[in-house]
């Protein structure tokens, strides 16, 4: 029957549904459309697609299935998506548990499965599986749980289930494991252990990030282990276990994780063997397990004893730091201060940081708190790197308090803080000398003239000749009580910028170059922010104080406008009579009769006014507390200790992956991309294979795929095996090849 002649059928009688016990039919008149089964959905949906599809409103349908037409459009969408077969999904409120269900979900759950396969396997849906075990939890047996499969990662020769673990009835043998099961994680941490994965047994494995393996060259020549164990205090049974989440917190950030929610994306097992483990462990133990670590740990003190071993192992070029601040934003509604946001270009809540680096690009010490100036915030930042020196040289045979006689004698060779017109201020100039450093930094507007003739000279600047003219004079800037020296650049004949520093024997061209370079530390926030997440909140936990901080007293304004008008009346007043003593046309007598007492009474007057507005001014602050002016008003202290220790994991995956690529680029001369290929190219996707055995590791890494890569990797790795690396908390010696084509 064609289309015109189904419309026509149709047309004969009204729609209705004739009941016959288990059976529905769909009649128009007395002809019979079609049945369906009230126990078959799926049929039933499909004769609502046929009236849809012969011509018959939605609405129209709805009506006679009892139906709303938002259902019926669901239907049709569910139609035009999967063809019949989505008819037949099944629709409304989850399934729920039966109890036996529950007790083997909850186990399931005990031994590593994750939240997704058990709502596979039981039916249902992974929000239902989530509320049931968010109430009542895993359920673990009484012995220890089955260790995590010791070669089933991918890329092994066999694949075989623990043997007291006995396979899935409802996995298909021929297919490969579900990723959840194969990786392990998710919620797997028995509550009285940090995390429940085995470390790595011996055995070849595959893995995907075998080139992040060359960060432990970093971490062995810094001695990363002792210092994370001494700085955290890890001690006990449970000390190597802290040291592995530590480690797998690091180089979850080396690989591109941005947050701990962002490890989710990685393949657990192959990221856990770039640490020992057998897989990553489960995300909400290592969540709480950092949480743990950070409430007892002073993370400022652990990145102390880091930049120590930094320094110690690699002095700063030239004794030259560089400070800046950087705001961590945050977007959640408590009452958080408020701090400039460069990269927004304008002011948003959030943490405000304060770092320092070299010029390398090594990130040193740290501070955090609410957002301020760096006039505020760079002393402390500083009273940390020094103690961080003054540790290192103890530890090379020197002494911290001769280090500091020899800097009070020898004033040109003290060590160079630059900074930028944030911290230009004579309190901070004042701050930085007296711990010990020169400081650069640029004059803040308005410029100041110059009294010296210009001076032209050539200087040569990565590898290029540039042509200045500046000025160089010693000056006494007001509020700084030592000498000072102002080098003014100059530009087409007039003064662009002007430079202030208290190192008085450096070169000019030295000191300009200082302080255009400071670009590495702008560089620094930019890049690490993008790869290592250093602006990303941990979490939003605060604690609700009231609002002592000073603004403005409103009734301290009023008073002033009072005052300055009762100013303005009385000088109108002056000059009125002013002018009627100047004026020829008024009579003397007029004037001494009526005109100036009048004038001399109002002049009076606005004295009065004037005197009284003064003493109400002078009896009010300029600013008050702001919970004194909104009386409740209350702000937010974030928590900072589980961010803190993040961002010193953080820090240290950073400097890791920046000291590979300064050896990688002895060997590769590119300095435009030798950070791009370090990162993506090699730590990140770098394949290969590593083998565990009893005494030693060996990393065999795939060829990349440009050769001169592959020359200087090479290269690379007979410079570390020189003195093999180790993985933190392991005694084990890591050997690095590559494999042959």
């Amino acid at each position: 029957m064609n289309a015109a002649g189904q419309l026509q059928l149709l047309e004969t009688g009204e729609l209705h549904l004739a009941d016959h016990g288990q059976v529905i039919e769909v009649r128009r008149g007395d002809y019979i459309i079609t049945a369906y089964r009230k126990d078959d959905p799926g049929l039933r949906n499909l004769a609502i697609i046929c009236l849809t599809e012969s011509g018959v409103p939605g609405q129209a349908v709805a009506a006679l299935f009892s139906l709303t037409p938002v259902q019926v459009s669901r239907i049709r969408g569910e139609y035009r998506k999967h063809g019949s077969a989505g008819l037949a999904r099944k629709r409304g409120r989850p399934a729920a548990l039966t109890t036996a269900q529950v007790r083997q979900a909850r186990l399931w759950a005990g031994a590593g499965v994750r939240h997704g396969e058990i709502a596979r396997r039981l039916g249902v849906s992974r929000p239902l599986i989530v509320a049931m075990l968010g109430s009542r939890g895993p359920l673990y047996p009484q012995d220890e749980l089955p260790a995590a499969a010791t070669a089933g990662h991918a890329g092994t020769a066999e694949q075989h289930p623990a043997p007291d673990q006995a396979p899935d009835p409802d996995q298909d043998p021929d297919q490969d494991p579900a990723p959840e099961e194969r990786g392990g994680g998710g919620n797997s941490a028995r509550p009285d252990r940090p995390y429940h994965v085995q470390p790595a047994v011996s055995g070849v494995y595959r893995c995907r990030y075998a080139g992040a393996m060359l960060t432990h060259a970093f971490t062995s020549a810094i001695g990363a282990a002792g210092i994370l164990a001494a700085g955290c205090g890890l001690a006990g049974a449970d000390a190597s276990a802290d040291l592995a989440v530590l480690s797998a917190t690091a180089m979850s950030f080396t690989l591109g994780a941005l947050t701990l929610e962002q490890t989710k994306h990685l393949a657990p097992a192959d990221a856990g063997l770039l640490t020992g483990l057998s897989q990553l462990p489960g995300l909400r133990s290592w969540r709480q397990r950092l949480a743990a670590i950070g409430d007892h740990v002073d993370p400022l003190a652990l990145q102390r004893r880091v930049v120590t071993a930094l320094l110690d192992h690699l002095p700063p070029a030239h004794q030259v730091f560089f400070a800046d601040d950087h705001l961590a934003e945050y977007t959640g509604k408590k009452p958080v201060g408020w701090g400039r946001n460069p990269r927004r270009g304008k002011s948003t809540k959030g943490h405000g940081d304060t770092y320092m680096c070299d010029l390398a690009g090594r990130a040193l010490v740290f501070a955090t708190g609410e957002p301020s100036g760096l006039s505020l915030t760079l002393p402390p930042v500083l009273a940390q790197l020094t103690a961080a020196r003054h540790a290192a040289t103890a530890a090379t045979g020197g002494s911290g308090s001769e280090e500091e006689e020899e800097e009070e004698e020898e004033e040109e060779d003290r060590p160079v803080v630059v900074f930028d017109r944030g911290g230009s201020y004579p309190k901070t100039f004042t701050a930085v000398h007296d711990a010990g450093y020169h400081w650069i930094s640029w004059r803040r507007a308005p410029l100041a003239a110059t009294r010296m003739l210009p001076t032209c000279a050539t200087i040569r600047q990565y590898g290029q000749d540039r042509h200045i003219t500046f000025t160089d004079e010693h000056i006494q800037l007001s509020g700084y009580p030592r000498p000072a020296r102002q080098v003014s650049l100059l530009e087409h004949g007039k003064i662009v910028a002007q430079l202030l520093t208290s190192d008085l024997h450096r070169c000019a061209g030295a000191l300009l170059s200082l302080l255009r370079a400071r670009w590495i530390i702008e560089n620094f926030l930019k890049y690490n922010a993008a790869n290592y997440g250093i602006d990303t909140l941990a979490d939003y936990a605060a604690d609700l104080t009231g609002d002592t901080r000073l603004t403005a007293n409103p009734a301290y304004q009023q008073a002033k406008k009072t005052e300055q008008a009762a100013q303005a009346a009385l000088t109108s007043a002056q000059a009125r009579l002013a002018a009627m003593l100047a004026d020829p046309a008024i009579p003397a007598s007029a004037k001494n009769a009526t005109l100036i007492p009048g004038a001399q009474q109002n002049i009076t007057a606005c004295e009065h006014d004037l005197a009284a507005a003064t003493a109400r001014r002078k009896t009010l602050r300029a600013k008050i507390p702001r919970d004194q002016l909104h009386p409740g008003a209350q702000r937010a202290i974030l928590h900072t200790g589980h961010r803190l220790l993040q961002l010193v994991l953080r820090l240290l995956a950073a400097n890791a992956e920046q000291h590979l690529a300064d050896h990688l680029n002895v060997y590769l001369h590119d300095d435009d991309e030798y950070r791009a290929i370090t990162r993506e190219t090699i730590l990140r996707g770098l394949g290969g294979t590593i083998t565990y055995t009893t005494r030693a590791i060996t990393v065999t890494l795939d060829q990349p795929g440009q050769p001169r890569v592959t020359r200087a990797l090479a290269c690379l790795l007979a410079e570390i095996n020189h003195n093999p690396p180790v993985i933190p908390g392991d005694h084990r010696p890591i050997t690095y090849h590559l494999a042959r084509t």
